[in-house]
């Protein structure tokens, strides 16, 4: 792993595949310890790839198989090229040693998609700010909502024989101004923790993909049910209220085959719960949407109700270990 220092940080560069790279910046050469929190496999995990260093009067130079990585001197501004001399993710500014922050230029007829959940109707990212910080926004979601419940901070670029994808590895909150102030560049930041990103090379699309799932997984695949549609809303209130929409599914002959139970199945919100009253028998509502073709979805919230009286709560409180706590 090829180590630089631009006072006061440090720089190592990790090649994880020929199309793979990490880039880490340190403040004083001391570097955070391993965080698995989204990657699926350490750097030491992945097979040793190949790799050669040149130097240049102006620069330091990795060279894989299929991309190079310059490092200009004294200033530690990167850029990556491919074999076709074709330049990207190139730095505009060098990393901050406060929060982490660099700014890449934006090339002509490169376009941006990703970013996490959005309400933004276009695929195309290019001309907003989208923050990361996972919230439960409140409806409505217009386009003008940035934080939505599911944070991905990880970009995808496509332009003329070349795509490439970005992923920040950085849990703190987190933005992308992507060519909002000023159209010629995209900044990525965060409030606080490492600047610490890996650049995923195509010069595919199909190939971006095949990296991003090396790194961050894949998914099993679906059952075949899965795929059919699924009726999803905020939300019924009652067992009737479900029967009769899966009846109305059927008479009318739209294809259903999921239904989706929101908060308002529970008991005062509390998860792994049913309203006693207004869902007195979820085991039989359940086979008999499954007799009618219909497999149930009950939704889980990711918090436990702060009540003395609920007994997971309660259960939580016993265990040690069983609770996320702020450190």
């Amino acid at each position: 792993m090829p180590t630089f220092t631009f006072p006061p940080l440090a720089l190592a560069i990790s090649v994880l595949s020929p199309k793979l790279i990490r880039l880490r910046y340190a403040r004083n050469g001391k570097f955070a310890k391993r965080r698995a929190w989204a990657v699926t496999k350490d750097d030491s995990e992945f097979a040793p790839a190949k790799f050669d260093v040149n130097e240049t009067s102006q620069e330091i130079i990795i060279n894989t198989n299929a991309i190079s990585i310059h490092i200009e001197k004294g200033t530690g501004k990167i850029y990556f090229s491919d074999s076709q001399n074709q330049i990207f993710c190139a730095d505009v500014s060098s990393v901050t040693s406060v929060n982490p922050s660099v700014a890449k230029s934006i090339a002509t007829g490169e376009h941006f998609y990703g970013f996490g959940e959005r309400t933004y109707s276009s695929l195309e990212r290019s001309g907003r700010i989208y923050t990361h910080w996972a919230s439960d926004t409140a409806a409505p979601h217009t386009p003008d909502v940035d934080r939505m419940y599911v944070a991905i901070p990880i970009y995808f670029s496509v332009r003329p024989n070349l795509a490439y994808a970005v992923y920040f590895n950085n849990t703190h909150r987190s933005q992308f101004d992507v060519g909002y102030t000023d159209p010629n560049q995209i900044r990525f930041s965060a409030d606080g923790g490492e600047m610490d990103y890996y650049v995923f090379y195509g010069p595919t699309p199909r190939e971006v993909n095949e990296g991003i799932a090396q790194l961050l997984g894949t998914h099993p695949m679906p059952p075949r049910w899965a795929l059919g549609y699924h009726q999803s809303r905020w939300g019924y209130k009652s067992d009737s209220e479900i029967r009769k929409l899966a009846a109305e599914f059927r008479k009318r002959e739209i294809p259903c085959d999921v239904i989706h139970f929101d908060i308002d199945y529970m008991d005062g919100y509390r998860v792994f719960t049913w309203h006693p009253t207004r869902f007195k028998s979820p085991k039989k509502l359940i086979a008999d949407l499954r007799r009618d073709g219909f497999r149930a979805v009950t939704i889980i919230d990711p918090g436990v109700k702060a009540d003395k009286r609920y007994f997971v709560y309660q259960e939580g409180l016993k265990k040690k270990g069983a609770t996320c706590k702020n450190i």
